[in-house]
């Protein structure tokens, strides 16, 4: 009771609280709902606006460009997530200029071409600092470079903190080699996200060298086997597929485990095909050595729903095309947790690339599925894991009675033996020995979603070139953490 009778202390009338509320809820919401939310009142529209012109990808062109302009100048519309890669000029007297000059500083990611052959690079770097100078995240695209003697850039890019760099004609890389990996890393000096496809393994090594503050990495089809030698990584998340040279893909892995080992946090391997098991666990090249891992937590494995086999047999089983090996295994355990993975607390197995083309059942991805986790994560000689808390495999309800893995001490080097295989009654097996390798285990994600971040991520954007220049956009604002993630 206020017997002084001193009301300043009321709490507010809602009115008065509603935009401190509503602010406080849409960053939570999906932007289908934000859109939605912009019809309810002005209080509303106006929060909702803020994370949806973040959400919102505008790739102009000189078709559009004038729509854009208009609708950029209504309630302050300005893109913040913006795409150019049809124009050549990018400064304010381009064809652009208008839109640049309005609103290039508002603009803080950009996808734009890398220079045609008659724009040397200094040129073009200031032209870029200068038409948006409030960059974070900055995507470069290119089919060819001409190597020049163009002296460096001397524009720094300080307030960029993500990149990619994708290329979509795979055979031109000489220059690429010649001209980025002398020229692109010294230009951001504070980078700390990285994502490449399709580039010359001497351009990441420059980043990984010149680049203290890299600390997330994603490689797509960048066979990366001898990565630097100085110990200079602080590499906390990783992501590498190699779907164009499965060949080289353990040995990416390998070289990139070893010089992260001490950093690393959250491990990705992604792309990975499916093939017949004897062969895996036959072939020196499918072997992926694993250092201690002191602060991993966090594992994903994202192999293909369809097979690669390279045999003449359509109907034989498959597993990922990766053999795990521990350095701290041995005869008798093949993966001691507390001494290899202390910390680690999350392992998924999930669904990745699709494709008509000997598409996996969900029995047989299931099958693949637990032939590599019973092989490695799963195998009846490891010690317990303590720690991990998270597990996520295509576990399916309706998958049958019955399932077969590939056990490794049932190898025979006849490839028509099916001795590799082995029956188990129920699919209650696979239960009965997560909960005896994780009994602290609290949460069991038992089927991949659909839509699901493991699903069509990165796919079809290099293929389609930039007919799908939507896909890159979201590849990488779904790689990019401190960014909005889409979902």
């Amino acid at each position: 009771m206020d017997l002084d009778r001193n009301h300043d202390t009321q709490t507010p009338h809602l009115a008065v609280r509603l935009p401190e509320i509503v602010a406080n809820i849409v960053p939570f919401l999906p932007k289908s709902d934000l859109i939605s939310c912009t019809l309810i009142n002005s209080t509303w529209e106006q929060e909702a606006r803020i994370p949806l012109l973040v959400l919102s990808q505008f790739l102009i062109d000189p078709q559009n460009i004038t729509h854009h302009q208009e609708i950029s100048s209504v309630r302050g519309n300005s893109a913040r997530n913006v795409g150019v890669v049809e124009f050549r000029n990018l400064s304010r007297g381009g064809p652009c200029g208008n839109f640049i000059s309005a609103h290039g500083h508002k603009v803080n990611r950009l996808v734009t071409r890398l220079p045609p052959p008659d724009v040397e690079w200094p040129q073009f770097f200031e032209t870029l600092s200068n038409s948006f100078p409030n960059l974070t995240s900055v995507a470069f695209v290119f089919n060819r470079l001409d190597y020049t003697d163009s002296p460096p850039s001397r524009t720094i890019f300080s307030k960029v903190k993500n990149l990619a760099i994708c290329n979509y004609n795979p055979s031109d890389f000489e220059g690429t080699q010649q001209i980025l990996s002398t020229q692109l890393a010294p230009l951001f000096p504070n980078l700390v996200a990285l994502w490449c496809q399709r580039i010359c393994p001497s351009v990441v090594r420059s980043f990984l060298k010149f680049a203290p503050t890299l600390t997330i990495l994603t490689l797509i089809n960048i066979p990366l086997i001898d990565p630097i030698q100085e110990n200079t990584v602080n590499l906390t998340r990783l992501e590498i597929g190699l779907d164009s040279n499965p060949n080289r893909f353990a040995q990416s892995v390998t070289a990139m485990l070893k010089i992260s080992s001490g950093t690393l946090e959250n491990l990705r391997l992604s792309r990975v095909p499916n093939i017949e098991p004897f062969v895996v666990q036959n072939c020196i090249q499918f072997i992926i050595l694993f250092p201690i891992l002191p602060r991993l937590r966090v594992f994903e494995l994202v192999h293909n729903d369809f097979a690669t086999r390279l045999g003449d047999n359509t109907n034989s089983q498959v597993t990922p095309a990766i053999n795990l090996q521990f350095v701290r295994g041995s005869a008798e355990t093949k993966l001691p947790y507390a001494e290899q993975f202390p910390v680690l607390e999350t392992l998924r197995v999930l669904k990745g690339a699709s494709s008509r083309n000997d598409k996996l059942t969900d029995q047989d991805f299931f099958e693949a599925s637990m032939g590599f986790l019973y092989n490695s994560f799963l195998h009846s000689t490891n010690t317990k894991c303590l720690t991990l808390k998270n597990l996520v495999i295509p576990f399916q309800e309706e998958c049958g009675e019955k399932f077969k893995f590939f056990d490794i001490f049932h190898i025979f080097d006849s490839r028509k033996s099916f001795g590799g295989f082995e029956w188990k009654d129920t699919t209650a097996d696979v239960l009965e020995r997560v909960i005896d390798v994780f009994p602290n285990l609290i949460q069991l994600e038992k089927k991949d979603k659909p839509g699901s971040k493991s699903k069509g991520r990165g796919q079809g954007f290099v293929g389609k070139c930039l007919a799908s220049i939507f896909g890159l956009f979201r590849m990488i604002t779904s790689f990019f953490p401190n960014l909005t993630h889409m979902e």
